[in-house]
């Protein structure tokens, strides 16, 4: 005879029958109370015969742990001391550890990052005591995996109680927001540049009538006044500044236009001045002693002109606020060196940009972490953490590599490596013919 019997009761006659229950219920509760949220179980009456009711319990156990195992999201088993009694597969897997390295251990000491742990135990308390609030059924909180790197958690929580209707576990069930939350960031970073270029638009247009004006009397003024004269002079000056303006606006204007991706031959060392032509002027006032050494016979590279504009700027904004940081005031030693070089990377030809600046530096233990998503030195509110994890997305999109060395306290250097437009189209050229020879091979098969 089979019924639906309540989950004290089963509790009940498995205490009775089995040697393990209290892992058997939980993974059982687990399963359900994670899937279905029910609380109820199919079960065979105690008048069944002992062995019928071992098989079944021993069934459900094996059912219920491979869902559990299976499952696409962490779920977790906490017990009222915050330690860790049962971690799924996907958990592990966040984690980057095995279950030896989990099972046993404090959950909110060892898996979640300081500054959320305050708050983890709070909610771990209210759920553990049985308030059931929205908050604590449902939060966004990171965790820490075993490199040391932060994934973001969308979680849900549930209690598990025994017979008497006590809570003696916390069942929490978590999925990886980390990828869907950067890529909302930058998709609104996206709509914030289109924006922008819209505006550039017409600030161009109402900017570069005037100065265009301003330029052709200055130059008319000039032409009407004595060589060497003060008025001459002057006149020139304003020339010079008006055609000045006029490249700071162009140059905003090619940065903020539109999101094409289209790639075409670039030379690095015009994306680097344009970039210098918007923030030169913030390094001139900060009192940055700026070095820029790029061959004039540097090799084009295929790329997306506007994305390797973001690349440079994002770099250099970074090395100005470390600067400013350890050096407040203008300082002999406040520098920024921009240098390129060509070298070889397995056979193939790579331009080498290196960005050094004598700033903070940044310690040993946070440097891998420098290119996550959502990591950022600075104070909440100043950056979005998203910065060198777009540059490093964006740089790996042409085939390159960035990495960052640094000493606390002393630099940081940036170093970015990009394919040459002739090494890249050789190498394009290579994956041709290698793919063609494969499908002529797959012919002949």
């Amino acid at each position: 005879i089979v019924s639906f019997v309540p989950q004290e009761t089963l509790y009940q006659v498995l205490k009775e029958e089995s040697k393990n229950l209290q892992n058997t219920f939980l993974m059982l509760y687990a399963f359900l109370a994670s899937l279905i949220g029910a609380g109820a179980f199919l079960f065979v009456k105690a008048g069944e015969e002992k062995r019928k009711a071992e098989i079944i319990i021993k069934e459900e156990k094996d059912r219920a742990k491979q869902y559990f195992e299976v499952a696409s999201v962490i779920s977790v088993v906490l017990d009222s001391k915050e330690k860790v009694t049962l971690i799924n597969k996907k958990g592990c897997e966040v984690l980057g550890c095995n279950k030896e390295e989990v099972i046993g251990k404090d959950w909110c000491e060892n898996f979640l990052p300081k500054k959320t742990r305050k708050n983890a135990k709070t909610i771990f308390k209210m759920l553990i005591e049985g308030h059931f609030l929205k908050s604590v059924e449902y939060f966004e909180s990171p965790v820490l995996t075993k490199e040391g790197k932060e994934r973001m958690i969308a979680w849900h929580n549930a209690v598990i109680r025994n017979e008497s209707g006590y809570i003696i576990n916390a069942l929490i069930s978590g999925e990886d927001i980390t990828e869907k939350i950067q890529l909302q960031k930058e998709f609104l970073r996206s709509a914030q540049l289109a924006t922008i270029g819209e505006l550039a638009a017409g600030v161009a247009h109402e900017v570069n009538n005037p100065i265009t004006g301003i330029i052709n009397y200055s130059q008319i003024i000039t032409n009407e006044s004595e060589p060497g004269s003060i008025q001459a002079e002057m006149s020139n000056r304003v020339i010079k500044e008006g055609r000045r303006i006029a490249t700071i606006v162009k140059s905003l204007l090619s940065f903020s236009r539109g999101q094409d991706k289209k790639r075409s031959p670039c030379n690095v060392k015009r994306i680097l001045s344009e970039v210098l032509d918007l923030i030169g002027s913030q390094l001139l006032k900060d009192g940055v002693q700026l070095k820029l050494e790029i061959p004039d016979n540097f090799p084009e590279i295929h790329a997306n002109s506007n994305e390797m504009q973001q690349v440079f700027l994002d770099i250099i904004n970074n090395a100005l606020y470390a600067l400013n940081q350890k050096y407040p005031k203008t300082d002999k030693n406040k520098t920024l060196d921009i240098l390129g070089k060509e070298t070889t990377l397995s056979g193939q030809l790579f331009l080498r940009i290196n960005f050094y600046d004598s700033g903070t530096g940044v310690a040993g233990d946070i440097l891998d972490k420098l290119m996550d998503p959502f990591f950022s030195t600075k104070p909440k509110g100043e950056g979005t953490g998203l910065g060198l994890s777009i540059c490093s997305r964006i740089i790996k999109e042409h085939d390159g590599d960035m990495h960052i060395e640094s000493k606390e306290g002393e630099f940081t250097r940036v170093i970015v490596d990009l394919p040459t437009a002739s090494s890249r189209q050789k190498t394009g050229n290579r994956r041709e013919r290698k793919e063609d020879r494969r499908r002529r091979s797959e012919r002949s098969v």
